[in-house]
């Protein structure tokens, strides 16, 4: 082999052939071995193609990947190692070896077989071939001429008609009876005109008549439009062979339909997904032993089967989803095309192509799943809770059959995140969700709206038993103890009741009055549950969220922490700081999950936005000597998508001193889809060189494929990826395929909530950008 040989091996970790891998190792020192597909993939994309390839085919998976490798490079030779092979399989990788070693005779167009029984015919002739670039063999006779073509591969014969023996038209009939010449073009070469040879050689078989007393360049032409046709038909077989490869080799079914509706053709993984033979299902119609059922499982008769019937009428489909029934009468779902072949005039067929989904519809389901869930607890989100209260709120107006909405608030949250870390909290959290998802009955529905906030929807509820209901769920709360590190902390929680009758108003009104209720239980001390009264709500001090929100713009009471961010590859190399908004009162910092939806109802979130903004431009510009890295704050998407905060956002900046490329908003996943125009917003921003964070991302399937078309620089993984990942294989290769197509997109990954050295050590292991969290630095005053 010559030394820029390299052979790949693909092997299972668990191969016993080290012998003979050993002896492979002897005949070539450029062999490298790999144990799973996704490794050998990645050398692939950064080294050229090898000279060959080892498979080990115990595996699905590694045959699969032959398939597709075989496709990319079909001029690689493979050698593939299977169970037969095991005594022979030095003598497999010898015969390997030297397929290597010995050169490729190149494919090339124009070798020319020229029988004439005239000395001086042959020499011009062949001088003026071989001067044209061709390969030229000579026969004397008929019978020599037959002998050389059956014992070589020519592109082209030239034959004179005149000869001793049998003549040229008699040739072209010899050659056509043999199954290695049938094919061989042939060009009758005559000294005269007569029609009578000319009809009698095309008849024969020629494919052109030339003539001696014709000019060079005429004769050359012609010579190089029949060849011309020859390379045409040769590239047209090598396609067709490649389609046909292709067909046999993909994992979709494939079938043929006539114009009248039968089966014409199908492909291995067709009778694979059908579990049917050959003979079950060429000439039949479709309908009788693929589809006999329509997308609900139906029997359907053949004038009322949808997909015969697009066959038979030419008509074309994408993406069509129904089921198809397998051999054995089991149904499965598919997603099918169907191409016409011709066009509606010239109905020559269909192509269908079809796929089994059924791991697709369970995925979509989960997604579905993910989108209407907190992917924390398993509860239902506050988008999915809000739609189904809107409609239990639409059923209790017709039917004036009361419900109870109870807002569960735990007392003094922040001291278990501020003490003990976020992943402290983050336990908390699933433990009362568990515990209220227990307490619930089957009529009932529980949600998280945000941080430590739960609502628990009880229906059927008489306003006789609304207090004894209310208690369980606070005894609940009282007896929930969190075990962390070895220690027990307490837990009590505040609930605030609210009861949706005919009368009940707009979801957010009554959401507003739970939420009311609730403050007013922890104005009695906490660990209260309490009924939502319109006189208490003017009285209780903490509910006047307006007067308390406007107040603290106008005193000054809104500051920022700052918590950085650290490259993976050296956590002492800062590239940048998240800004964390926190509201001051009475010495306790509150966070905006406590705030944010008030300032949302009372119309000022883009004013406390603006004033985040401001006071990040003011420190920067009193540090300017020490801001390298880029700056990250979070504004609501209402401030977002309000044009004049946009307009002035540039504006603000310029006080700071910094690039626009060092500033960067960090937007929630779960909420940017509930602005219709987020992108071109975000896009608007983007192109005066802001840049965007999308957190709490990995859980959206759509996101993940979207991800190269969003207007983003980077992206903060979820804590339900992160969390849990030295035992969640399957959370592991969400991460990798994240931080594969953010890389390629030139996006940056960061993984948040790093509590711990392992937690440090099992992100860095998948790749990512950049770490934050506890173990890195804590959030501080900036």
């Amino acid at each position: 082999m010559g030394d820029t040989a390299v052979i790949v091996v693909l092997i299972n970790k668990d191969n016993q052939q080290d012998q003979a891998f050993q002896h492979l190792k002897t005949l070539s020192d450029q062999v490298l071995f790999f144990y799973s597909v996704v490794d050998v993939q990645r050398w692939l994309e950064l080294n050229p193609s090898p000279s060959g390839i080892v498979v080990d085919f115990s595996t699905t998976t590694f045959q699969d990947f032959l398939i597709r490798f075989s496709l990319r490079y079909p001029q690689v030779s493979v050698l593939t190692l299977k169970p037969s092979l095991e005594h022979n399989l030095s003598l497999e990788i010898d015969k390997f070896i030297e397929r290597l070693s010995s050169p490729q005779e190149k494919e090339g167009i124009g070798k020319v077989l020229l029988v004439d029984d005239s000395r001086t015919v042959q020499v011009q002739y062949r001088k003026l071939l071989e001067r044209d670039g061709y390969r030229v063999d000579v026969a004397s006779d008929a019978e020599e001429g037959l002998e050389m073509a059956l014992s070589n591969k020519y592109d082209l014969a030239i034959i004179d008609y005149f000869m001793p023996g049998d003549n040229g038209a008699q040739l072209c009939r010899n050659l056509q009876k043999h199954e290695t010449t049938y094919d061989l073009v042939c060009s009758i070469l005559t000294s005269q005109y007569k029609q009578s040879v000319v009809d009698e050689c095309l008849t024969a078989g020629a494919r052109e008549c030339m003539f001696k007393n014709e000019s060079s360049d005429l004769f050359l032409t012609r010579v190089r439009a029949l060849l011309r046709s020859v390379e045409r038909k040769r590239q047209v077989e090598k396609e067709r062979a490649r389609l046909i490869g292709l067909l046999y080799s993909v994992a979709e079914g494939v079938f043929g339909v006539t114009a009248d509706g039968r089966i014409q053709f199908v492909n291995p993984a067709t009778l694979t997904l059908l579990g049917q033979s050959m003979e079950n299902l060429l000439g039949y119609f479709p309908h009788d032993c693929i589809h006999p059922i329509d997308n609900i499982g139906r029997k359907t008769s053949f004038d009322h089967c949808f997909l015969q019937q697009a066959y038979m009428l030419g008509d074309e489909l994408r993406d069509w989803r129904t089921l198809f029934q397998r051999r054995d009468g089991s149904l499965f779902p598919v997603e099918c095309s169907v191409t016409l072949l011709g066009d509606a005039e010239n109905n020559q067929g269909s192509v269908v192509v079809f796929r089994d989904i059924s791991e697709q519809l369970r995925l979509e389901k989960n997604w579905q799943w993910q989108l209407e869930h907190d992917h924390m607890t398993g509860l239902l989100n506050r988008n999915a809770f809000e739609n189904l209260l809107s409609r239990e709120i639409a059923r209790v107006r017709r039917s004036k059959d009361n419900c109870v909405l109870l807002f569960v608030d735990l007392d003094n949250f922040k001291l278990i995140n501020d003490e003990l870390g976020h992943a402290a909290g983050d336990e908390l959290l699933v433990l009362l969700a568990k515990r209220l998802s227990e307490r619930s009955r089957d009529t009932d529905y529980v949600a998280r709206l945000a941080g430590d906030e739960f609502v628990v929807l009880l229906t059927h509820v008489t306003l006789e038993n609304l207090p004894e209901l209310a208690e369980q769920y606070r005894e609940l709360l009282q007896e929930t103890t969190l075990v962390w590190e070895g220690k027990h902390h307490r837990v009590t929680g505040s609930i605030g009741a609210t009861i949706i009758d005919q009368f009940a108003e707009s979801i957010g009104e009554v959401i507003s009055q739970a939420d009311q209720a609730c403050k007013q239980a922890k104005l009695k001390g906490r660990n209260q549950w309490d009924l939502y009264s319109h006189s208490a709500e003017n009285q209780t001090e903490e509910g006047n969220w307006y007067q308390r929100l406007t107040s603290a713009m106008q005193e000054k009471q809104f500051t920022l922490l700052q918590q950085p961010v650290f490259c993976v590859s050296d956590v002492e190399k800062q590239v940048g700081v998240n800004g964390l908004l926190r509201l001051k009162e009475n010495g306790s910092l509150i966070s905006p999950a406590l705030f944010m939806s008030n300032a949302r109802r009372f119309g000022v979130i883009t004013d406390i936005d603006r004033l985040m903004l401001e006071k990040l431009a003011e420190y920067c510009a009193e540090h300017a000597d020490e801001n390298s890295g880029w700056f990250a704050v979070s504004p609501s998407l209402e401030s977002i998508s309000n044009e004049t905060f946009r307009h002035d956002i540039e504006n603000i900046w310029k006080g700071s001193g910094l690039n626009n490329n060092q500033l960067r908003f960090e937007l929630g996943e779960e909420l940017l889809y509930q602005f219709p125009e987020w992108k071109k917003h975000l896009t608007y921003l983007q192109d005066q060189g802001f840049g965007f964070i999308l957190s709490h991302f990995g859980m959206n399937s759509q996101s993940i494929l979207s991800l190269p078309q969003l207007p983003i620089s980077a992206v903060k993984l979820d804590t339900s990826l992160t969390r849990e990942l030295n035992t969640s294989i399957p959370r592991a290769h969400m991460i990798d395929a994240i931080v594969k197509i953010a890389r390629e997109s030139k996006i940056d990954v960061i993984a948040p909530h790093i509590e711990s050295a392992v937690d440090l050590e099992l992100l860095s292991a998948r790749n990512v950008d950049q770490v934050q969290g506890f173990h890195l630095g804590k959030p501080i005053q900036f």
